[in-house]
């Protein structure tokens, strides 16, 4: 009972799926959709109608070939009816190009707005992170794959029914002997189908580790260690094995797969030739005329191959549905990323420019990462008002960086509560708060595009302002790299100037400071700078972060000690002390081992 409970579920889902993507098309292009039914409708009716026109021709030519008018007639209706097949067959393409056209912009488009509504909490999922990249495999190609099996069916049952019309009036026992094959035929196709879709469902994981492999071995960013460390035969090594694992489970499916089509290649011959002699015979005896046997003959080989490709195209619209079921699937995902109303986003908009971030109160905050049993954050309690720059120090894995994601609103499933003001940062349009934010991540992004698109990306509003670009240019101290704003960067597009880590990382925080943020939020500013940028850096950032908020995580103690207002100590997920550089050496252990190994680490350089 329950497993046809499960059937019926999943038939209603698959109807569901199907009618959602005819819908789908329908919004790409109403009149392409509907041109391509009726020409569809007018293929259908052609193939008899030539066939009969066939058969006329050969049976006057046999039993009376002095009517040449009427001969005449007939060649010119069916050639008649072959250049309107022709034409018709370019306007069907024609449509079906515009239609790919738009519907393939468009199902990418609602992919990459549906990926909106997911936090980098979601995307930490494998699960959704596996979901998403099998929707974007889909594309329209699927959709519009389904769409022509649809057409395609509609045809061959047409075709299947005209031509059995046909046969009725002669042999109607000789229509389910011909049609054995392609429902045999049938069944099997949809076996391996569904057993490829399957494969290709559950090797995912092992498929995006060998992408990883092949990413790693072309990619700059890991060419120096695979070069100095070896590590080029291991990695192809690894690369070559899941490749070796994907082409033996594929050759196992084709195998079988092979081994089926003999047998229903010896089993369609042995029908065929039974079927053959069989009229071959009625011919030789005189009980029907040339063209009859003409006609009878293509009737079965139509209805035949009309069969068959009704029946493929059942299975290739089971088989898409499998594949744009991934689509639908990710599309239903819902993400952990709040939406707002036009209302609400008006009514957010009325206070665009008014200060969101006045102070900053946490209240006994606690944060666990999926898969751990233990929080990386616990019972944190904190208070920073307007006006104040803070460091955060610890050691690695001590909770700062987590603490960060939770203030720019990247990890929103944290326990306790956390303050902007008088509002709880959850109950605030994550959008508006972070157009208040400025920060920069340790893991930032180079964005292989121009100067100007890159510090500009922390502002769009400022993407034409050249002398605010230029400003902020100054700040970070990229000033001398840069000849030109506007100067393409990296070097994947042609012309491309290649920067240094430290200056990669001067241009990640220039989109930090072109924003005009109530909260500076830097995670690490200084690492991979010599002492002169490092300096100006933290001038620029104090002087930038005057009457605002301004946080910093720095393992450099002696360099922030003097620029900041407080410095907040954290060990193990937890806050140690709070205070000036001169009351932490004397509270806190963790924080005079930071600083004293800091300062002998300085000394043997």
């Amino acid at each position: 009972m329950k497993l046809w409970r499960k059937k019926i579920q999943k038939s209603k889902q698959v109807i569901n799926y199907c009618v959602r993507t005819l819908k789908l098309l329908s919004e790409c292009g109403n009149g392409y959709i509907f041109l391509i039914l009726i020409l569809a409708i007018i293929f259908s009716v052609f193939p008899s109608v030539s066939t009969l026109i066939m058969r006329e021709i050969i049976n006057t030519l046999q039993v009376s070939s002095s009517n040449w008018r009427y001969l005449w007639n007939l060649l010119f209706a069916y050639i008649l009816i072959d250049i309107i097949q022709s034409l018709l067959s370019l306007a069907s393409s024609y449509c079906e190009s515009r239609l790919q056209m738009k519907g393939s912009l468009m199902v990418n488009m609602s992919i990459l707005e549906k990926v909106k509504e997911f936090s980098l909490k979601d995307f930490e999922d494998s699960e959704i992170y596996d979901l998403l990249q099998r929707a974007m495999k889909v594309t329209f190609s699927r959709i519009f794959a389904f769409f022509k099996s649809f057409v395609l069916l509609f045809q061959s049952l047409i075709n299947i029914l005209l031509f059995s019309l046909i046969l009725i009036s002669w042999k109607w026992w000789l229509i389910p002997v011909v049609l054995i094959v392609p429902i045999v035929n049938a069944f099997i196709t949809a076996y391996f189908g569904k057993k490829q879709f399957l494969l290709i469902k559950h090797r995912a994981p092992e498929e995006r580790k060998s992408w990883y492999y092949q990413y790693l071995l072309t990619k700059d960013i890991a060419f120096k260690e695979i070069k100095i460390f070896n590590l080029g035969k291991y990695l192809k090594d690894q690369y070559k094995k899941l490749g070796m694992k994907f082409i033996s489970q594929d050759k196992d499916l084709l195998e079988q797969k092979s081994r089926t089509q003999i047998f229903l290649i010896f089993l369609e011959e042995v029908i065929n030739s039974l079927i053959l002699i069989y009229v071959v015979l009625k011919a030789f005896v005189g009980e029907i005329l040339l063209g009859d046997l003409t006609t009878y003959t293509k009737s079965m080989s139509s209805v035949k191959s009309s069969a068959q490709s009704f029946l493929a195209q059942l299975n290739s619209i089971y088989e898409n549905m499998l594949y744009i079921s991934q689509y639908f699937e990710f599309m239903d995902k819902k993400g952990s990323y709040p939406t707002l109303s036009l209302e609400e986003k008006s009514k957010q908009s009325v206070q665009k420019d008014a200060c969101m971030i006045p102070s900053i109160e946490i209240k006994n905050l606690c944060y666990r990462y999926k898969g751990q049993d233990h929080n990386v954050l616990h019972n944190l309690n904190l208070r920073i008002e307007q006006g104040n720059l803070v460091a955060f120090i610890g050691v690695n894995g001590s909770g700062k960086t987590t603490l960060v994601k939770i203030l720019s609103t990247l990890y929103q499933d944290y326990q306790g509560e956390v303050f902007f003001g008088d509002h709880e940062l959850r109950t605030l349009n994550p959008d508006r708060v972070r157009s208040k934010i400025g920060i920069l991540f340790q893991d930032f992004v180079r964005y292989e595009l121009s100067a100007r698109e890159n510090i500009a990306f922390g502002n769009l509003s400022k993407i034409g302002d050249t002398t605010e670009i230029e400003k902020i240019v100054f700040a970070v101290g990229l000033d001398k790299k840069l000849e030109d704003i506007d100067m393409q960067l990296g070097f994947w597009f042609d012309d491309g100037a290649q920067l240094s880590g430290g200056e990669w990382l001067k241009v990640a925080l220039g989109r930090a400071f072109i924003r005009n943020a109530d909260l500076y939020l830097l995670d690490e500013p200084n690492a991979a700078l010599d002492a002169i940028s490092e300096k100006r850096i933290l001038r620029s950032f104090k002087e930038l972060a005057t009457g605002k908020i301004g946080i910093i995580i720095s393992h450099r103690i002696s360099s922030i000690k003097d620029i900041v207002n407080k410095i907040v100590v954290f060990r193990d997920g937890q806050i140690e002390a709070i205070g000036s550089h001169a009351e932490l050496l004397q509270s806190s252990e963790t924080y005079k081992e930071l600083y004293l190994d800091e300062i002998a680490e300085s000394e043997t350089e």
